[in-house]
């Protein structure tokens, strides 16, 4: 145990703090003087791994002060994407020591010829698709960030809040319809009793082949139960938090950094895979509440609700996102699932991003200023959300686009369902060359 953690954190652990794991609140707010050790050690930022055993969890501090210390957060390195290539990530497929993935190859009229690529699951375009079943684990985070005049704000997806509804993140994504099945319209179309994003993967090529309507992605779902691991503070330099935590009415979230964020995470994957609670066979799912992500440092308002990556080889796919209760989201056409519907359905569409993802042809969000090249089905159409009541409660998982939106050309009609270029109808032609970008209908 100790040569791993040397190798993911450069140093040896150190003894225990306690043998109690510490639960943070979902939303705390105290002095840094009133600090416990577990979290702060002289005014600098500790890690804190969650060891799960058969006895439980338990809090190992380690001793990464000085990673972490005055050079500041900010340093943080994001390793490298994976380097194998397409041939050899459907090889691993092949073998079992990667997620199942199928490979594309597809002309329908608009770029430069041929788009080669690869998706999760079952083949749509080949035959009558086999049943796939896609293991998903789920990760809690807690994260700290601590404020210009030096409280602690602490956002703990675990811990029921009054702006989830007395509900924890955690408890409302294990009801929600990317976890529950139930009866999915889609444009007019009955996709079937399956969850949300076996719905949309259905659903986009529902007319692709003969047996494409069979297509079956479902996705098995782990929730690490145990301590959330509590990443070390974000200080002023790499994490806000925007809003007021002491004013009710749900208008407070963090920001952090993301090359920050990414970089932990990424700490943190060899370590859960020592311990066999991932493994590049399942799609590691980081799961925050209502903390988003910034390319700046320190942190402004422009900001990502989430991302999916790929690392290592085999390749370990992984994601982190939020679970939102607050307004800022909210305003935005954003809450509760919006953001993990978004990220699972680009894993999905585009699972090895780390490898330069699946081109397209150049395309924009209608409205958009830059162009994109890859086949990312939730930044097209981000701001339409969906309404699906499960268990009592009604979320809002995101509408994506199509696989006909960014592939066809002017006149050809999507194989979707519905004839449509997106899950609920708003794209009603395909994406439009960039620039000027847009869709056509």
């Amino acid at each position: 145990m100790a040569q791993h953690f040397r190798a993911a954190f450069g140093q040896e652990p150190a003894a225990p703090v306690s043998n109690k794991c510490h639960h943070a609140p979902q939303m705390e707010v105290v002095m840094n003087a009133e600090l416990p050790q577990e979290r702060v050690a002289d005014d600098r930022s500790v890690a804190t791994a969650a060891k799960w055993n058969a006895n439980g969890p338990c809090m190992v501090k380690l001793a990464v002060i000085a990673a972490f210390a005055a050079s500041g957060l900010a340093n943080r390195a994001v390793a490298a994407p994976a380097t194998v290539t397409l041939e050899e990530a459907l090889a691993q497929s092949a073998a079992g020591t990667t997620i199942p993935l199928s490979s594309y190859s597809v002309d329908f009229g608009k770029g430069n010829g041929l788009y080669k690529g690869v998706i999760v699951g079952g083949n749509p375009f080949s035959g009558i698709p086999t049943p796939v079943t896609i293991d998903v684990v789920v990760i809690p985070l807690t994260i700290q960030i601590i404020t210009p005049d030096n409280h602690l704000v602490v956002f703990d997806p675990t811990i029921p809040t009054a702006c989830g509804g007395g509900v924890s993140a955690v408890d409302r994504l294990k009801h929600s319809p990317l976890v529950v099945s139930k009866d999915h319209i889609v444009n007019g179309v009955d996709v079937g009793d399956v969850q949300y994003i076996n719905a949309f993967m259905r659903a986009e090529f529902w007319n692709a082949s003969e047996f494409s309507k069979f297509l079956d992605d479902h996705l098995h779902w782990t929730f690490v139960e145990q301590a959330p691991i509590p990443l070390p503070p974000f200080t002023p330099e790499v994490g806000i938090v925007e809003g007021d935590v002491s004013t009710p009415g749900c208008w407070a979230r963090g920001i952090v950094t993301q090359s920050v964020l990414v970089g932990l995470i990424q700490d943190w994957i060899p370590l859960l895979q020592y311990q066999g609670v991932i493994s590049p066979t399942k799609l590691a799912l980081f799961l925050m509440r209502d903390v988003v992500t910034s390319v700046h440092a320190p942190p402004v308002s422009e900001k990502a609700g989430g991302a999916h990556s790929a690392i290592g080889n085999p390749v370990q796919t992984y994601a982190w996102v939020p679970y939102l209760t607050n307004n800022f989201d909210a305003l935005a056409g954003k809450q509760d699932i919006h953001s993990i519907s978004h990220e699972i359905g680009e894993w999905m569409m585009d699972p090895l991003i780390g490898l330069k993802g699946n081109k397209t042809p150049k395309w924009s969000a209608p409205g958009a200023k830059k162009c994109s090249s890859v086949l990312e089905v939730g930044d097209p159409i981000e701001k339409w959300s969906v309404a699906v009541e499960t268990d009592g409660y009604t979320y809002h998982p995101q509408e994506l686009a199509f696989f006909s939106w960014f592939y066809n050309g002017e006149n050809v009609p999507s194989f979707g369902a519905g004839g449509e270029f997106s899950s609920n109808g708003h794209f009603a032609g395909p994406a439009r060359p960039c620039p000027p970008g847009g869709t056509y209908r």
